[in-house]
């Protein structure tokens, strides 16, 4: 008896276990279903060159859902939900198997070179909401069935050669919002008012043999006239809801109006914005005395002319102890450099001037024969540039006037350091500076270094290869090596010019100039073009201190002269990889920060 009752609770569990499982067997069933309904597909639509063919295989490692144009739900079922299969080659019928495919939301067979009716069967697919048979060969008619398409959105079956009606009771498709019957054989009366009332954003019936009358209500009011051309019998001709003489006339009126208003407008702008312009150069005009040669900060220069001035400080501004504002003006000779974009570059300019070791540009001045047109005054054309002050002048001033031989090493050190990292700043954006020196670097009253003149003297043919103005979105890899025409052509190339790339310049460029800067400063001699073979000479015969500026070995312990000559031949030694001839031997301007970086850590 006992044996009895356990054989009976073990058939019990069986049959538990079974009813269990039995889910876990149904996902596997189907979606082999599926792939036997693709591959009968692949069978009758698909020839061996076809590129579908052999991606399309009976092996069951890689699973239907990888095939090329097929996509599947995100379930634990697995079953095929997209079929796109646009363009591929296709030929033959369509298979009526294709109607298991009982998941399916979208189908896509346009593009091919398919024939025969279209299959009722594809209607029992409750779950489709596009169905695009567009640009085939298809002939029948449309099947009454379609109704059952209930989820549809998008029914395309343009450019093929259906006849027959369109069935009435597509107006059923309560969720139809396109629907594109165009060029093909349909023919009998147009179902205008069934389909009123669907919320169709497209609608396209043209070039068939269709009859009656095109609704004027409804959706049809938003849907153009060329939706209904080519149907020589079918009337889209809606009764006129207003007068068109009157409404024209109207129209003119008013558009003449608004036009009139706008160029009122535009000519205001335009004239208040000179007036602006002119009253920006009167000040800037008083503030350098008439840019007088005493408020000239250095010698004239291969662009211009640096001024000192003083400026009132904006109304908007808040109240300041410091009533003006002292600045540089940078007024450019004209007939050197090209700058028909000078306003868009100036912005830029403004962009970039937040970081601490670019000389920071506060406003600009375009005077352009405008002005005297508009009778703004007598100004000859007139462009320039209002800088911060920077009252200890250029590092070249600095290193061949005597100031920097108070300077020790490492406060040398920390003036290339800010040097560097702003071209590291440009470099980052993929801006270059094009045109480096000594001259170039403005040292403020804590002797930080400041780049100034980059970018504004490229030519306009130049600008059109650089990235957009608008520095906050033109963050892009740094051009590195690549080569772009940055000189304006009238430049002559200098002892801190690239030697293998000039007139092109690269950010490879920028770092031989600043090498040639490094050994400038530390030497205290002006470069020429044998400096870096002098330098390497120094280098390899030991004699640093014979060429290291003399003002940085002062009297005092031997010990602290080893330590100056040391870490002067590993600035050296930087500044040699920097000025490599062959621009690919050079180190990246970020090495070049870390490195100086270092060697300040360590003095």
């Amino acid at each position: 008896m006992l044996m009895l009752m356990e054989q009976t609770n073990l058939f019990h569990l069986r049959i538990l276990l079974a009813i269990l499982l039995l889910p876990l067997r149904i996902p596997a069933s189907s979606i082999s279903d599926d792939q036997a309904t693709l591959l009968n597909l692949k069978r009758r639509m698909m020839n061996r060159d076809n590129v579908l063919f052999q991606n399309w295989t009976a092996d069951q490692s890689p699973g239907v859902c990888s095939w090329m144009g097929v996509s599947c739900t995100f379930n634990p079922n697995k079953r095929v939900q997209g079929l796109n299969l646009s363009g591929m080659g296709l030929q033959g019928t369509i298979p009526p198997e294709l109607g298991r495919l009982s998941d399916l939301v979208h189908l896509n067979l346009s593009i091919n070179s398919l024939e025969g009716d279209f299959p009722v069967e594809i209607c029992n697919l409750f779950a489709l909401e596009t169905l695009d048979l567009s640009k085939n060969n298809l002939s029948g008619g449309i099947p009454e069935e379609v109704e059952q398409l209930k989820d549809l959105t998008h029914l395309s079956l343009a450019n093929n050669q259906f006849n027959g009606l369109i069935p009435e009771n597509i107006s059923h498709l309560e969720n139809l919002e396109l629907l594109d019957l165009r060029f093909n054989n349909l023919s009998g009366e147009f179902p205008g008012k069934p389909l009123e009332h669907l919320n169709l954003t497209y609608l396209n019936v043209s070039h068939n043999i269709l009859k009656g009358k095109v609704p004027c209500g409804g959706n049809f009011t938003k849907f153009p006239k060329d939706a209904f051309e080519s149907n020589d019998h079918l009337d889209c001709h809606c009764p006129p809801l207003y007068n068109a003489r009157r409404t024209s006339l109207f129209v003119c009126v008013f558009m003449g109006i608004a036009i009139g208003l706008l160029a009122l407008g535009f000519a205001f702008v335009v004239l208040k914005r000179v007036r602006a312009t002119v009253d920006f150069y009167k000040q800037l005009h008083r503030a350098t005395n008439g840019f007088h040669e005493n408020n000239k900060l250095e010698p004239e220069g291969r662009f211009g002319s640096v001024y000192k001035g003083s400026l009132s400080r904006p109304k908007d501004e808040e109240e300041a102890a410091q009533k003006e504002i002292i600045v540089a003006v940078k007024v450019f000779k004209l007939e050197e450099i090209e700058l028909k974009n000078f306003e868009a570059e100036s912005k830029r300019l403004q962009g970039l001037g937040s970081h601490r070791n670019l000389t920071p540009v506060i406003d600009s001045c375009s005077l352009t024969s405008l002005a005297m047109v508009m009778g703004c005054g007598t100004y000859s054309e007139f462009k320039a540039l209002v800088m911060k002050f920077m009252p200890q002048g250029s590092l070249e001033g600095c290193l061949h006037s005597g100031k920097c031989s108070q300077l020790d090493i490492k406060r040398r050190l920390q003036i290339m350091i800010g040097v560097a990292s702003g071209l590291e700043y440009l470099h980052e954006r993929g801006l270059l500076h094009g045109d480096l020196k000594p001259s170039n670097v403005l040292l403020d009253e804590g002797m930080v270094a400041h780049l100034s003149d980059f970018g504004i003297t490229k030519s306009e043919k130049t600008k059109k290869q650089q990235p957009p103005s608008d520095v906050e979105q033109d963050m892009q890899q740094p051009p590195s090596d690549v080569e772009q025409d940055d000189r304006p052509k009238k430049l002559n190339p200098t002892v801190y010019s690239d030697p293998e790339y000039w007139p092109k310049t690269s950010a490879k460029s920028d770092v031989y100039s600043f090498g040639i800067m490094l050994m400038e400063t530390f030497t205290g001699k002006k470069p020429t073009d044998k400096m870096r073979d002098w330098v390497k000479e120094a280098l390899a015969r030991s004699t640093v201190h014979q060429v290291v500026d003399a003002g940085l070995i002062r009297e005092g312990e031997e010990e602290f002269k080893a330590k100056v000559v040391e870490c002067a031949t590993s600035i050296l030694i930087l500044a040699v990889k920097c000025s490599e001839e062959v621009a690919a031997d050079r180190m990246d301007i970020k090495d070049v920060v870390f490195r100086l970086k270092t060697m300040d850590n360590a003095t």
